[in-house]
């Protein structure tokens, strides 16, 4: 995994956007949703699980076509994380008013699919000057 850290530029964003929609696809909320950014806020892209903030920062393995962004949830108890990782999408989220603990990817069934997903997110988070683990069972 060799993740570097860059701006997201509007292109970043609507990449981000549409996966988020397609993981998504079918889904209520995915259809209110309108691709492309918000038009009073040119900045700001909304998803179904938060809004990305052109201008932040996220991290790409370009080698790999994986990357981690931070979305805006709304809720400032909570952080809230897209990877995008051997083709599929995954929500990574703190536990409410604990920032830097992560709630264990329990919907990954497999538990090694599960440690490896987990590590690659602290190894995108730490590259992102993140400081968080995932909650110890």
């Amino acid at each position: 995994m060799n993740y570097v850290i860059e701006d997201l530029a509007a292109e970043n964003c609507l990449k981000v956007q549409d996966a988020i929609l397609k993981h998504l696809a079918g889904s209520k909320s995915e259809r209110e949703i309108t691709r492309g950014a918000l038009p009073r806020l040119p900045y700001i892209y909304a998803t179904p699980l938060g809004e990305i903030n052109e201008g932040d920062y996220w991290v790409v393995d370009r080698e790999n076509d994986s990357w981690l962004v931070q979305l805006d949830s709304g809720m400032p108890e909570m952080t809230v994380f897209v990877l995008f990782f051997d083709g599929k999408l995954y929500e990574v989220k703190s536990f409410f008013r604990n920032a830097s603990t992560l709630e264990s990817l329990t919907y990954i069934e497999d538990v090694e699919d599960r440690e490896l997903v987990e590590r690659v997110v602290i190894v995108a988070l730490d590259e992102l000057g993140r400081s968080m683990n995932f909650k110890v069972n």
